[in-house]
Parts: structure tokens; C-alpha cells; sequence
């Protein structure tokens, strides 16, 4: 039997082949390493998530005009409204006349009750033509109108009948609306007045809508009286017995209405007639129109306080409106005392 020989345990350190073990602080860097990773990882999926979204909604159906926030709090169908109602404004603005800087809807849907007044407007020879806007309930005040259109002043200074030319020459005409609320009796008397004077103009219009009859009296006589020399505006408020410059006014208008028969050219009164061909006088180089361009719109009678005083900028909205040539004379007043009549608002 061989001997054996006795086994004899390796000398040295056991641990040189095994990994030594990590410090304490080590391990505590490594695992907040790890942490920090989740928050950012969280943060760049919620960034992708919102690229994605944005990229989605502008490959959408949704109006260029809104934002993704005012497409989210109006919806589809309020939108839709929206633009509904931004176009049905657009077109109302198209059809609609500014009255002292508040929109006015032009009246489309205005009739004329009684159209028979027209034909005062087509004569052989055409004059000046009154046109006043009237109430229905001042019947006194038209007939006090219709006398001093008549009226002609003699020597002695008292006023007469005019003759049958002067009559014929020089109209008036009235505008006036409509009151539903009137009594059958006060009705027929309109009616009366009209068959009677031939010179009312009835809309369908509430008459005591200004601004509509204002508005559709320039139109009348833009449809009708296109013939006419000049027109004259006559505010029926202004006329009274006392008031002496009434009589100065319809001398003026006889005066102009002598000159236009004879001239080419409008001449104001106080102005030096000119004959044709020898130089233009003073209200010529002024007015600049002739009786081939349309009619003059003359302001007579409109007195320049608080009742009153915005007459100017009524007449200067709706010829503005209505492409009718405005011209403001500027020596143009009437005292507050009721005299002193120096100049007209042209038109």
C-alpha cells in the first residue's frame, strides 16, 4: 500500500479571488441616480404627448381664424354660430345709413301712400320746389306754409295772391307718416287735405320717426324732382305768424327763382346777376352748378339754437348717404329773436 501523503490546506488569503464588497456611500450615489431618471422620463413623454396633440389639431378641420383654446371653450357648432353672425352683420352694414354716428337700416320697405304728389315734380317749367317735413297733427302750419308760398308782397307792403305763374312756378310739398292709433275721424281729414292741396307726401313710416322721413324725403325727391332748379328744406317747426324773417325768406326765394329763369348759373340772393358768357359772379364761383346737374338742397328756415342746431349735421349725414353734393355757405344764421335771415345751407 502507498503511502499517502497527508493533504496539506493552500496557503495564503481565501478572499483574493472574491469581489470585495462596496462602500456604504457608494451605494446611496447609484440609487439616486436611478430615482432621478422616472421624473424626467415623466417629463419628456408628457412633451411628446402635447407635440402630438398640437400636430393633430392643426391637421384638423378647424377654422384658421381660432385658436386651439377658443375652438375647445366654443365648440364646433358655436363657432359655426359665430361666423353666422358676423356675416349676417357685414350685410347688414351694407344696407345701413349712419344717423349722427348711429346706424340707421335704410328704408328698403318704405311705401309711399299717396304717390299723386309726384307729379308736381314733372313740369314744363321747373322751380323751386318747398319740401317740408311735417307732422299729421299741424294741419294749421301747412295751410299758414301754403299761404306764404302763394303770397306775394306789392308795394304797399301787404301780401296779396301771387299771380297764376308764380303759383305755378313755386311748389310746396309735405311729408308725413303714419299713426295707427289715429281716430277714423282725424284720418279723413288727412284725406281731405290731400285730395284738396295735392302737396302731401304719406309714408308708411311712424311719423314720429325724423329719421325716417328725412331719410325718405331725400330719396323722394331724388326719384321725382331730378328736374328741379333747386329744392328747398323748410322746417315747419320754424314758421310762425310773428316771425318776421319768414317774409324775408320767400322774398329771397322769388329772387332766386327770377334769376334761375334767366341764368345758366345759380346765383344766391344779393349776389350781382351775370348774363351768360360774361364772367361768373361771387355766388357762381361758389356753387359751381348748373341746371343740367342735380338739384340743390336749400336749408331755409332751420334756426341755430338748441331746437335746432343739429339740423345741419342731419342734412350734411343723409346727403352724405345718399351722394347728393353738400355746400354749407358759411354766412348762414338766424338769430335766436327770430330775425336776420343772411345766408343758406346748400346741398
Amino acid at each position: 500500500m502507498s503511502s499517502m501523503r497527508p493533504f496539506t490546506p493552500p496557503t495564503g488569503n481565501y478572499n483574493h479571488t472574491r469581489r470585495k464588497p462596496s462602500s456604504p456611500m457608494k451605494s446611496d450615489c447609484s440609487r439616486r441616480q436611478v430615482l432621478l431618471l422616472y421624473p424626467l422620463l415623466a417629463i419628456l413623454t408628457v412633451s411628446l404627448a402635447l407635440n402630438i396633440k398640437l400636430m393633430l389639431s392643426h391637421s384638423s378641420e378647424t377654422p384658421a381664424w381660432t385658436t386651439t383654446s377658443h375652438a375647445a371653450r366654443l365648440g364646433d357648432k358655436a363657432i359655426k354660430a359665430e361666423m353666422e353672425k358676423k356675416e349676417f352683420e357685414l350685410a347688414q352694414l351694407r344696407s345701413t345709413v349712419f344717423f349722427l354716428f348711429k346706424p340707421v337700416i335704410q328704408t328698403l320697405n318704405a311705401t309711399f301712400l299717396e304717390s299723386s304728389v309726384s307729379l308736381n315734380c314733372f313740369v314744363k317749367t321747373p322751380g323751386p320746389v318747398i319740401v317740408v317735413e311735417s307732422m299729421l297733427g299741424h294741419g294749421w302750419l301747412r295751410n299758414l306754409i301754403r299761404e306764404r308760398v302763394q303770397a306775394k308782397k306789392t308795394g304797399g307792403g301787404t301780401a296779396t295772391k301771387g299771380n297764376k305763374k308764380y303759383r305755378g312756378s313755386l311748389r310746396v310739398v309735405f311729408f308725413v307718416g303714419k299713426t295707427p292709433k289715429a281716430s277714423i275721424d282725424f284720418k279723413e281729414a288727412i284725406r281731405r287735405e290731400t285730395s284738396t292741396y295735392k302737396d302731401i307726401v304719406q309714408g308708411s313710416y311712424d311719423d314720429a320717426d325724423t329719421a325716417m322721413k328725412t331719410l325718405s324725403m331725400l330719396r323722394w325727391l331724388r326719384d321725382y324732382c331730378w328736374r328741379y332748379h333747386f329744392i328747398i328744406q323748410l322746417h315747419e317747426q320754424a314758421i310762425s305768424p310773428a316771425d318776421k324773417w319768414t317774409n324775408d325768406v320767400f322774398d329771397m326765394l322769388k329772387a332766386m327763382r327770377l334769376a334761375s329763369e334767366e341764368l345758366d348759373h345759380f346765383v344766391m340772393a344779393g349776389a350781382k346777376p351775370q348774363k351768360p358768357g360774361s364772367g361768373t359772379g361771387t355766388a357762381n364761383k361758389v356753387l359751381g352748378y348748373t341746371r343740367s346737374t342735380v338739384p340743390i338742397l336749400l336749408q331755409a328756415g332751420i334756426r341755430l339754437d338748441e331746437t335746432h342746431g343739429s339740423s345741419i349735421r342731419h342734412v350734411e349725414s343723409y346727403s352724405s348717404a345718399l351722394n347728393i353734393p353738400f355746400l354749407l355757405d358759411g354766412s348762414f344764421k338766424i338769430n335766436r329773436n327770430g330775425g336776420g335771415v343772411r345766408g343758406f345751407l346748400f346741398s
